[in-house]
Formats: structure tokens, C-alpha cells, sequence
């Protein structure tokens, strides 16, 4: 049953062309399981050598992983574990779930620079349609209200930042934008006073907008 040791039962990495012609009988015995884990560089010769392994692995997801700064953290300490175990620079750490985990690294950066463009262009948009400064004031006042309500909200909520909801913020900015825009519009349009102004604005323009 032994096929990578020698006869005392020691595990000698001395004599290559053994080690190998162990390894390859062993995968097509006991360890049949891991024959897919080893690509040899000659399937019909093992003395070649292997091409490349691979090797599995559990993060405790529940436990190291709960939030996206957690599951980022875990991602590049499994790197650097791999890195200081390994001689060479091919050696390589995947897993499904690192596709999604890679987005953590920056998402957040992603964020608030997305957010200060989206804001940028709102207020020129805002001062196109409107022009009067006052109420480009109001309209823009309500949409950062809205950001920051956006925000905090899914905060409280315990939402993880992450590619799907950094959309929907970046969504609810552009909708924001369009709903203030049209009360502000047509409050700037509406005769009279402030105030008859405003009931105009809301009565006409507020229905359809909610």
C-alpha cells in the first residue's frame, strides 16, 4: 500500500524517477480520487514528471466571511499563505466565490467616486432645466438628501456594499435627479406667488412624479 516511501516506511524525495512512478501507481490505485488533480507532462510516462496539481481547501464561510471586508481579507490571506508555502511564482488560489469576493477590494472607492460624478452632472442638468438658481438649490438640496437617506438606510439595514447595491444607489441618483427636476421645473413655469406657485407645482406636476 505504500508507493512514495521506501522500505522502512520513510518518505524519500531523494530518488526522482521513484517518486513519480509511486505517485502515478498510487493515483491509479487507492488514490484513483486525485488522479484529476495531477496533469503530467506525459501521460504515458511519469518519470517526465508532473505538468501541474492542484489541491482543495475549506474557508469556514460562516465564521471568517460575514461581511464583504471579511471575505476580501480571507481572499488575499489565502493568497499570501499560498505565496510563503510555495518555491515558485505559478501557484495559484481559486475558487468560485473569489470572483465575486475580488469586487470588495475597491467597491467601495467605486462608490463615492460614481456618486460625486453622478452629483456633478445632476447639478449641470439640474442648472440647464432650470436655471433659476434658488430652485436649482432646492432640487439639488433633495436629491443629496436622498443620496444620504439611501445610504444610511441600507447602513441600518445591515446591507452589504457590494456590485449590486452600488448600482441601485447609482439608479435612485438618476431617478431622484429626474422627480426634483420636474417639480422644479414646473414651479419655476407656475404665475403667482411663491405659494400659489408651489401648490401649482405639487398639485400638477407631484401626482404623476409620485
Amino acid at each position: 500500500s505504500n508507493y512514495i516511501v521506501n522500505a522502512s516506511g520513510v518518505l524519500s524525495l531523494n530518488n526522482e524517477t521513484a517518486f513519480y512512478n509511486g505517485l502515478d501507481a498510487y493515483l491509479q490505485s487507492n488514490g484513483t480520487r486525485y488522479s484529476g488533480d495531477i496533469q503530467w507532462v506525459d501521460a504515458n510516462d511519469a518519470t517526465q514528471g508532473v505538468k501541474a496539481a492542484r489541491a482543495s481547501a475549506q474557508i469556514t464561510v460562516n465564521e471568517y466571511t460575514n461581511t464583504g471586508k471579511e471575505k476580501y481579507e480571507a481572499l488575499e490571506g489565502v493568497r499570501s499563505d499560498l505565496r510563503g508555502a510555495m518555491d515558485y511564482d505559478d501557484a495559484r488560489a481559486f475558487s468560485q466565490s473569489f470572483l465575486y469576493w475580488e469586487e470588495y477590494a475597491i467597491i467601495r472607492q467605486e462608490l463615492v467616486q460614481n456618486i460625486l460624478i453622478a452629483v456633478a452632472v445632476m447639478l449641470l442638468i439640474v442648472f440647464l432645466m432650470v436655471i433659476q438658481w434658488q430652485v436649482v438649490l432646492a432640487v439639488s438640496t433633495a436629491i443629496v438628501a436622498t443620496i444620504i437617506n439611501t445610504l444610511g438606510m441600507s447602513y441600518y439595514w445591515g446591507v452589504q456594499l457590494n456590485s449590486v447595491v452600488t448600482i441601485f444607489v447609482l439608479i435612485s441618483i438618476g431617478l431622484s435627479v429626474d422627480y426634483s427636476a420636474h417639480i422644479g421645473h414646473s414651479f419655476r413655469e407656475a404665475p403667482g406667488t411663491a405659494v400659489d406657485r408651489m401648490t401649482k407645482a405639487m398639485t400638477e406636476t407631484g401626482p404623476p412624479v409620485f
